[in-house]
């Protein structure tokens, strides 16, 4: 944690290089984590979700298929700018994890893109990706819509941990008129929100990945 935490003033500039950091930290975690597993079991496919974390993995996907889940590339994540905004120096100092992405993407038995814009992506980082659009799905045999039945109002869902970086507060600013009159909006998330007419926050857990 302590090797991938931004560094003040340097990060305001995006020179501080802890999405570089933070790539390698996460792969040497999740190589580590992989072998102790591979040394207890022998897996016919491995499965990784998502792809980020298996930047060092390349030299054992020669040993058995591997199956990679993507939802954005590096890049199209970072130009998001969820975190911090791009540079026009941002790219060349995010080279080393781009390439490595470049190498998994190829060597991948399988990658599965979430979306058809995830696997254009995926496409312009590497013309040998052999790519699979499989969006998340649920067991509809198990969760089922309920009945529908006559509403005064028009009711909205938001899902989003990261309120404000997924447009949270635009969606509240926009709805703003109808609240409590017409429109009830559900929201799912982690953030705190202050009570007002017409919305109801369900809270979502936190969940530390890896």
């Amino acid at each position: 944690k302590l090797a991938a935490r931004g560094v003040p003033f340097l990060g305001d500039l995006d020179l501080d290089l802890q999405r570089l950091r933070w790539h390698a930290v996460q792969a040497l975690r999740a190589r580590r984590a992989l072998r102790r597993e591979l040394a207890a079991r022998e897996p016919e496919v491995v499965y990784v979700h998502s792809h980020s974390i298996a930047l060092g993995l390349a030299d054992l996907m020669g040993e058995r298929p591997f199956v990679l889940s993507v939802d954005a590339t590096i890049e199209s994540w970072e130009s998001m700018g969820v975190w911090r905004p791009m540079r026009r120096y941002s790219r060349a100092l995010l080279a080393p994890s781009l390439l490595l992405e470049r190498r998994i993407f190829a060597r991948a038995a399988t990658v599965l893109a979430w979306t058809e814009w995830a696997r254009r992506e995926v496409d312009r980082v590497s013309t040998r990706a052999r790519v699979v659009v499989h969006s998340p799905g649920i067991d509809i045999e198990r969760f089922r819509p309920a009945e529908r039945r006559p509403r005064e109002a028009l009711r909205v869902l938001f899902v989003g941990g990261r309120f404000a970086q997924k447009g949270g507060h635009d969606l509240l600013a926009a709805l703003e008129p109808w609240l409590g009159a017409g429109v009830e909006l559900d929201v799912v998330t982690g953030a705190d929100l202050p009570a007002r007419p017409g919305v109801r926050v369900h809270r979502l857990g936190h969940l530390d990945p890896m």
